[in-house]
């Protein structure tokens, strides 16, 4: 989570945006809104004036010049989906092991919430903030 100020500070001024979600935990019935997204070039932030911002997805490309850094694991589209496996093991190795699944969510610890990894043609190309209806 990251305040609206240093977001701007370090990617400039966004595109604002009210997605008006229906459900979830950033829809407008949650008490901390109205929440809206902050839009950049591939990715976005979504949050409150009264809460701070998460990271709610980024497009991942093929090159690696857009990433996450999470400790020292660098989450990028270059990760392929058996690397992706290595790294959460038995869980994703389960669940990829039906060719039709190109995308898995991992919850949060004691929450409903989690982050949700989508891979294309072998390649992680998504991440997103992922919240249940």
């Amino acid at each position: 989570m990251c305040e609206k100020e240093r977001i701007i500070e370090k990617f400039g001024e966004p595109t604002i945006n009210y997605p008006n979600y229906e459900c979830g935990f950033y829809s407008d019935e949650q008490q901390n809104g109205p929440y809206y997204q902050l839009n950049y070039n591939g990715f976005n932030w979504i949050g409150s004036d009264k809460e701070k911002f998460v990271l709610e997805s980024i497009e991942l490309d093929a090159e690696g010049t857009t990433y996450l850094q999470y400790g020292e694991r660098r989450i990028s589209g270059k990760m392929t989906k058996a690397e992706f496996i290595n790294w959460i093991g038995d869980y994703a190795g389960e669940h990829f092991k039906n060719p039709n699944n190109n995308a898995l969510v991992i919850y949060s610890k004691n929450s409903d919430d989690g982050a949700r990894f989508t891979f294309t043609n072998d390649r992680l190309t998504l991440f997103e903030y992922w919240s249940p209806c």
